[in-house]
Formats: C-alpha cells, structure tokens, sequence
C-alpha cells in the first residue's frame, strides 16, 4: 500500500522507530498539515543530533508540522508532533490527554520505550489511534503494536523490503501479521487527510 488515508476517527498517531527511522519520517509525514493533522507522538531510539540539535528542532525543519519536544504534561493538541527526548520514555494519560515523561531504566535496552508509549494507548483512546512502526535493529514497539491492535487501534509497519534496517518491522509484522505494510520510501505521499 502506497497511501494510508487518515480518518476523521484518528485522534492520534503514534510512532516508534531505532536505526533508519529519521530518513523515512519525513517521507511518511511530508503530506500532513497543523490544520488536518491529528496529535503525533513520537519514540525513536537515537542520541542527540550533533552539535546539540534535537529532533524537534532537525523535524520542524523538514515538516510542515508543530514539531516539539514533549514535556511532562504537555496537553495533546492537534497539528503537532511530539518528539520523545532520548533520556525520558514517553507514555500518554489518557486522563488528562497530555504527554508524560518517565526517567526509569531502559526497557529491552531501549530509551525511549517503543512498547511503553503504544501501551500507553491501550484504553479507550485505542480505536482512534493509528500506530506506525519504521525502521529499527531491534524488536521494541512489536508487543505493543500487538497490544494496541488487539485494542482495536489502526497498525501500520514499514515494509521491511524498503527498510535500512528490517529487524523492527518484521518483529513487527511477526506479532500483527494483519497490519496494513506501508511502503515509506514511495514517491507518493504516505499519509494523507481525507
């Protein structure tokens, strides 16, 4: 599939990614706008940007999005992107609807925790959620997008053929063998509003 349409439904995106990820973000996203975009969370294992950048600073640049680093409380507001910093695990309360940070050992070595932020997600808010796995060297995020689809949630993973690194999509695909396979590096947009 070359295009996912996002539904009115969808009150939230959530991604996870390791290794490769940053290069297919951008052609996964470039078609959304802050005007018809749902709220974005983001968890992707990579350090701090050389020469201080964050993510959200190198992401604002490349997307037409509100790209920001999620802060603890941060109310979830519709049209932006919220980037997991690389020392915190970022999970959802679905009580306040708003961003929140926890400073706890790695999960599966990985920080921020791929599987804590789709968990996160695993209540009421599930069946307006779509969750994207990208590209990634290890299998963080296959748990909880296994938990989220049983949820209900709408699953995309990465086509692991177009992938730089194919161990987290196919963890991915070998728990939710349903999910819709997105093909990130089309020159399509890969997702749109309807």
């Amino acid at each position: 599939m070359s295009v996912y349409s996002i539904a009115e439904s969808i009150e939230t995106i959530v991604i996870g990614g390791s290794a490769g990820s940053l290069e297919q973000l951008p052609l996964v996203l470039q078609n959304l706008s802050p005007q018809n975009c749902p709220a974005i969370l983001l968890a992707i294992h990579l350090k701090q940007t050389q020469g201080g950048t964050k993510m959200h600073e190198v992401l604002d640049s490349m997307l037409k999005l509100d790209c920001v680093e999620a802060k603890d409380g941060l109310p979830l507001t519709t049209g932006t992107l919220y980037c997991a910093h690389p020392n915190y695990h970022l999970v959802h309360d679905p009580d306040q609807r708003c961003c929140q940070l926890y400073d706890d050992e790695p999960l599966a070595y990985a920080k921020p925790s791929i599987d804590l932020l789709f968990n996160s997600f695993c209540n009421q808010h599930a069946k307006n959620t779509l969750a994207i796995v990208l590209s990634g060297a290890n299998s963080d995020g296959s748990e909880g997008l296994r938990n989220l689809f049983d949820s209900g949630a709408h699953c995309v993973v990465a086509d692991p053929t177009l992938s730089h690194f194919r161990t987290m999509p196919e963890a991915a695909l070998a728990r939710v063998p349903n999910a819709t396979v997105l093909n990130p590096l089309n020159l399509k947009p890969c997702l749109k509003s309807e």
